[in-house]
């Protein structure tokens, strides 16, 4: 080999060492860099990390929840909190959930409005800017509540009524029945305050924890609170003012009417509006005419000439129902339109309505031969209560979870009014027969 192609080989080989020298150092320098620096939208795009907290139940209709967000993710926590549901696996599409700050670490919700006597699924939820995680489901079932009821028995020494007020099944005076007398029309709780209306010394009144207020009135004839509804701080009533049917707000009276032949039977409060079902006589007619006040404005529901009756009240959302009768018997409103219960040829009325979800519930009665019958309406099929073979009137009824309530009277063999609770249509007496009595309303809470 000539010394030229020697000095070119060696140039050659320089050449090959220097380019694999340097792609060395690149490899080992793109070995080097941070892992960080490294952009992994998989790797980045990262849900948070949250367990669910174990619940506690507080009675019949709340319970404790919560739970701990453990990691957020790579993405601030927008949103955390519990959501809960009757059926399994609820989300957060569901409006009965909770907002309970922001952030990671532990927190806790109340959850509240819940159906006594009911079983409940739960789960904590984190929200970051990749999505929403849960933890772990847990259940719970609520208590099944107390009973509150109101109505009167006869004091057979005086011959005066006695208002009472039963909580599961132990009865109460609300007045001294030596001295005074009246009834109790309605009960509402709200809260741990149960607020009671009605007839004390021919004084329109409300009770609350058995403390009466009379209520201020016009003199001209009886007044009488007939409903009470609690909204808020707000204490409602509904009755006569001695001039007319009659809202009482906190204590201050509004007339609906100064028409003599009018009365309020029942209110119902929805928001910021004011309903109220009863009757009046409109001037040019001669007939009394079921009627609903929406916040003082009237509107008859039927022009029915023999006569008609609305006797309670409830609104489920934008929905308003009423119950009551006409001429041709017992009758459920809903928003103005009619659904007859009963049949035409028998006399029968509804006096109190419910609303639970998509189920309607009225309650009242239905005349069979020559007594009348406690009776129960669900969706318009009607369930008789009592067997007609003695007098009965169902006056109220109320719904909590899956339980049915509903209360009123049945005669004894001694012709003697029982004030009566039937749950799930079994009967249970409230007083002994010895003396009249009735049971008028019923609240579940």
């Amino acid at each position: 080999m000539t010394l030229i192609k020697v000095i070119l080989h060696k140039k050659k080989w320089r050449s090959i060492l220097k380019g694999l020298a340097v792609f060395l150092i690149f490899l080992f320098v793109s070995s080097c860099k941070k892992k960080g620096d490294i952009t992994d939208p998989v790797i980045n795009k990262l849900a948070p990390s949250v367990t669910t907290a174990t619940a506690s139940v507080e009675g019949a209709t709340s319970a404790t929840c919560g739970g701990n967000v453990s990691s957020d993710g790579g993405s601030p926590i927008t949103a955390r909190g519990v959501v809960w549901s009757t059926s399994a696996n609820p989300d957060i599409t569901l409006t009965t959930k909770t907002t309970d700050s922001t952030g990671v670490g532990s927190f806790s919700s109340k959850i509240t409005g819940l159906n006594p006597n009911t079983t409940y699924y739960v789960r904590a939820f984190a929200t970051n800017s990749n999505g929403t995680a849960y933890g772990a489901q847990v259940d719970f079932s609520t208590t099944a509540g107390d009973v509150y009821i109101a109505g009167y028995r006869y004091n057979n020494t005086t011959g005066w009524k006695i208002p009472m007020i039963w909580k599961n099944g132990v009865a109460a005076a609300l007045v001294d029945v030596n001295s005074q007398d009246g009834v109790a029309n309605s009960v509402f709780v709200s809260g741990t305050d149960v607020y009671v209306a009605g007839l004390k010394a021919a004084n329109a009144v409300v009770w609350k924890n058995g403390v009466s207020t009379a209520l201020p009135y016009v003199y001209k004839y009886q007044p009488v609170a007939n409903s009470v509804f609690v909204s808020g701080a707000d204490i409602y009533v509904a009755g006569d003012g001695g001039n007319g049917p009659t809202v009482w707000k906190n204590g201050v009276a509004t007339a609906l009417s100064t028409n003599y032949y009018a009365m309020a039977n029942s209110i119902f409060v929805s928001g910021s509006d004011v309903y109220v079902a009863g009757l009046e006589r409109q001037d040019t007619q001669k007939y009394l005419v079921a009627t609903v006040w929406k916040n003082g404005v009237a509107t008859a529901l039927t022009g029915d000439t023999l006569g008609s009756w609305a006797n309670s009240i409830f609104v489920s959302g934008s929905d308003v129902y009423v119950s009551g009768y006409d001429s041709s018997g017992a009758k459920i409103w809903k928003n103005g339109v009619s659904t007859a219960l009963s049949n035409s040829n028998l006399f029968s009325t509804a006096l109190s309505v419910f609303v639970s979800g998509t189920d309607v519930y009225a309650a009242g009665l239905e005349k069979i031969a020559d007594k009348q019958v406690a009776k129960i309406w669900k969706n318009g099929v009607g369930t008789a209560l009592t067997d007609g073979t003695r007098n009965a009137v169902a006056t109220s009824v109320f719904v909590s979870g899956t339980d049915v309530y509903v209360v009123g009277f049945e005669n004894n063999v001694a012709g003697i009014k029982v004030a009566k609770i039937w749950k799930n249509g079994i009967a249970t007496s409230l007083t002994d027969g010895s003396n009249d009595a009735e049971a008028t309303s019923i609240f579940v809470k």
